[in-house]
């Protein structure tokens, strides 16, 4: 089964790991990805700083691409590109007042129709739990894991059953064998984007996170976002200095989580490129 594939600027760039995983991981699952031919930006945070019709009109234009290559589904890991699809797409309802003046811009006379998912509720709703476990060859059993969503996800983003306390992140983590705990962090922003404008924020909001999955007894942090992926793994570094113990907590992405369960290698994960080594975790 095929489903449209917009991997983003991050994903290309300084998250190619989580790209990687995520191309091995779907296809795993029985599901072929097809990438969104000559694909652009989305806007992300640069272009909403410009233009609201600039952010519109550059996601609109992908789903314009994807729809004339027969797409009918897109799915996107980054919650910050799969945010700006959908706001895209309900940007070109037929009562937005921005209809008109996007659909001149990407030079189309009707809304792209397709549906668009991020690598959770794909997993989760599309693949399904069961599916899913059938695809684990070598259970994670004995891991404790913190499931973070993260702030993305709750915006426009993941179709999630709870958006105060969503449990899918934790269903998937249990499919795979491992537990994932209980704590109060899991939808908090990490701050990554301050990092330039209020570093102190950031450094607070991350420490918060770290020392609360540290407290609630995880091993690991499970990300679903490069910017947060990032920024929790560079951070611990600097707030280490301050702290008597370090955090010395890994940041992992999901689809690095499911290719270990699946049976792939440390390195096919792609953990070498992560600055908290996971490796000690999975050699227990």
């Amino acid at each position: 089964m095929q489903i449209g594939y917009f991997p983003g600027c991050s994903l290309t760039s300084t998250a190619r790991e989580y790209d990687a995983t995520v191309r091995q991981v779907v296809q795993n699952c029985g599901f072929e990805l097809v990438e969104i031919d000559d694909w652009n930006c989305c806007g992300a945070s640069p272009a909403d700083a410009v233009s609201q019709e600039l952010v519109l009109a550059l996601s609109a234009k992908n789903l314009a691409k994807a729809q004339r290559q027969g797409l009918t589904s897109i799915l996107s890991p980054c919650p910050a590109c799969h945010s700006h699809l959908l706001q895209a797409q309900q940007g070109l309802a037929e009562t937005s007042p921005h209809r008109r003046r996007i659909l001149e811009l990407i030079h189309e006379a009707s809304v792209p129709a397709v549906t668009l998912r991020h690598l959770v509720d794909f997993l989760y709703r599309d693949v399904g739990i069961d599916k899913l476990k059938a695809t684990v060859v070598k259970p994670l059993t004995g891991m404790t894991l913190a499931s973070y969503y993260g702030c993305l996800t709750r915006l426009k983003a993941i179709d999630m059953e709870d958006r105060e306390n969503p449990a899918m992140l934790d269903e998937i983590i249990a499919a795979l064998g491992a537990t994932a705990v209980d704590w109060p962090h899991k939808t908090e922003c990490c701050g990554a984007g301050l990092a330039i404008t209020s570093t102190q924020t950031v450094l607070r909001l991350a420490g918060d996170i770290l020392a609360g999955a540290r407290s609630a007894g995880a091993q690991a942090l499970v990300a679903v976002c490069p910017l947060c992926q990032a920024n929790l793994d560079m951070r611990q570094a600097e707030l280490d200095r301050k702290r008597p113990c370090p955090f010395n907590l890994p940041v992992i992405y999901l689809s690095q989580l499911i290719l270990i369960a699946q049976g792939k290698s440390f390195n096919e994960a792609g953990f070498d490129k992560h600055l908290i080594s996971p490796r000690s975790i999975f050699q227990q």
